[in-house]
Parts: C-alpha cells; sequence; structure tokens
C-alpha cells in the first residue's frame, strides 16, 4: 500500500553491539482499524478464520507474501483485519523487498487479486522514523511516548 496506509513497529537487530534498529511504520495509534492486509511478523488469528481460510501454499509456495494473501483474502470475506501499534516484535531478517524472488510472488499477488486491482500502483516509501534503541525499557519508553502524542496525551518526560 505504500505511505501513508502503513501501521505497526518492528526492530530487527542493529550493527552496533547489543542494539535494536526499531522502525516505526505510518498509524502511531494504539489499533489501527480497517487494514485489508498485513505484513505480519507475527499474526493472529480466531482458530476459525485461520482453519477457514488457511494458507494459499500452491500459488505462495515460498517465503513472501503468503502473509499478505492470507489477510487480505480475510479482508474480503468481511473479516475484521487490524494492526496493534504497542506490539514489540523482534524481527529476524531486516527482509528485502524488490529481489526477484519477492517480485515473482508480488506478481502473482497481482494476478490473484486482479479483480480488486487498486487505480494506481503502490509505492515502497521511507519509514516514519528508524532508531536505534539500548534497551526493551528504552523501547517500551518509546512506544509508549508515539501512542501517547497519537492520542493528544501529554507526552511525560522520563524519570
Amino acid at each position: 500500500a505504500g505511505w501513508p496506509h502503513l501501521a505497526g513497529q518492528v526492530a530487527m537487530e542493529a550493527a552496533a553491539p547489543e542494539r535494536l534498529n526499531v522502525t516505526a511504520y505510518g498509524s502511531a495509534a494504539l489499533l489501527a482499524p480497517r487494514i485489508q492486509a498485513l505484513d505480519g511478523v507475527f499474526i493472529a488469528a480466531r482458530r476459525e478464520v485461520a482453519e477457514k481460510l488457511g494458507f494459499d501454499a500452491t500459488v505462495f509456495d515460498g517465503w513472501h507474501l503468503y502473509d499478505i494473501d492470507f489477510s487480505f483474502r480475510a479482508w474480503l470475506q468481511g473479516v475484521r483485519v487490524a494492526a496493534a501499534g504497542d506490539l514489540m516484535l523482534v524481527h529476524a531478517s531486516s527482509g528485502g523487498y524488490r529481489c526477484g524472488e519477492w517480485e515473482l510472488y508480488a506478481r502473482r499477488f497481482r494476478e490473484k487479486f486482479a479483480a480488486h486491482a487498486a487505480t494506481s500502483e503502490p509505492s515502497i516509501q521511507p519509514e516514519i522514523c528508524s532508531i536505534l534503541v539500548r534497551s526493551a525499557a528504552e523501547w517500551r519508553a518509546l512506544t509508549a511516548a508515539r501512542l501517547a502524542l497519537a492520542s493528544g496525551t501529554p507526552v511525560q518526560p522520563p524519570r
């Protein structure tokens, strides 16, 4: 989807010792409702939804876009899909877009959902912010500050 239709945050190990690189995407809301698809480090689903939809291992038989396919099909079925802004997840990989394999699965996704195609090509835009943190406590404080700012609550300085 690209900017401004992004929500969430994720961290990856940083090159600096004992640091995490936290990247915040789009909305800093505690909950971003009305999401159409998730590129998921972590997906939680009701058991009945997961069992009904399953993963399409025929079309998405590799590493990329199986999560977006699953969540988009859920949205098409009328399932409420949302992103939580307070989850603090560490991903073991920084991933990679625009590589040959990603392009293959992106093409498969576009073909599978051609009837639901957007009127314009999505663009991958820079993240809102990416910051190095030294600890889980520092990350919690960053997350709390982002959520407070998004809700209009005054941000309390750390003690």
